[in-house]
Parts: C-alpha cells; sequence; structure tokens
C-alpha cells in the first residue's frame, strides 16, 4: 500500500532551505549568482540576496529547485530517516502552489458532542393533573 504524507507550507526560511540543499543538488540549478552560493555559508548572504527578490519569485525558485533535484533529494531523505533508524522509501517528492481550496470543516473535539436541538415547549392539556389546581 502507499500512503501520501500532505504537507501544507504556509511560511518558509528560504535562505536556510537554500543553505541546506546546496550540497545535494547540482550547483547549476541553483538560482543564485556564483558570488552569492561561494559566501553562501556565511550569515546574511542569503538573506540579502532575496530580500531584493519578490515573495512569489522566491517561491518560484525554490518549486524549481526542489523539482529539478527530487531524486537527489528522495535520496538524501531516505539516508536520513535510515540514521534515524525508519526503513523508508519515498516514491516521489515535489512542491507545487496549493490552489485555494475551501477547507474542510473541523470535526467535533470531542466525539460526545450532542448537537443542539429545538426544544419546543409543550402545553399540558386541559384537565390534566398539572392543569389541575387547588381550587379545582
Amino acid at each position: 500500500m502507499k500512503l501520501r504524507l500532505v504537507i501544507d507550507i504556509d511560511d518558509m526560511d528560504y535562505a536556510g532551505l537554500i543553505r541546506i540543499l546546496i550540497p545535494h543538488i547540482k550547483r547549476a540549478d541553483l538560482p543564485l549568482p556564483e558570488k552569492v552560493i561561494d559566501a553562501a555559508a556565511k550569515p546574511g548572504v542569503i538573506e540579502g540576496f532575496l530580500r531584493f527578490i519578490p515573495k512569489k519569485k522566491q517561491d518560484q525558485m525554490v518549486m524549481g529547485l526542489v523539482n529539478k533535484n527530487r531524486s537527489r533529494i528522495i535520496k538524501r531523505g531516505e539516508k536520513i530517516a535510515e540514521g534515524w533508524g525508519l526503513q523508508l522509501s519515498i516514491g516521489d517528492l515535489y512542491i507545487r502552489p496549493v490552489e485555494e481550496e475551501p477547507k474542510p470543516e473541523k470535526a467535533p473535539a470531542d466525539a460526545q458532542t450532542v448537537q443542539e436541538e429545538t426544544v419546543q415547549t409543550v402545553q399540558p392539556a386541559p384537565g390534566t393533573p398539572s392543569e389541575m389546581t387547588e381550587d379545582t
């Protein structure tokens, strides 16, 4: 049986991700100038470069970087899992934009939650014991 793990990323440290990926991907695939790549280990270099690139463009850069090098990243991920004592075979890995879909409603926190019901007040019929008073 195959399983799919889905992770939606709301925000990411692109500089940190690039720094992690540099040793595991083809240098030619890096969408950065050579001087930035050479100095990538120095604090602030990648961050300084990315500061001038719009967020949408950064998203596209990271998607392209990961998708072009997915087989290398998969192999690295499997080695990391093995180092943790986890036998794992990754079938595929890619990044793509999340289509804006309506999110499913969350399940109730407690399975015993009772739905509210409309309560109707029922008036007792005339002549029933609850209608009788001491005067009758």
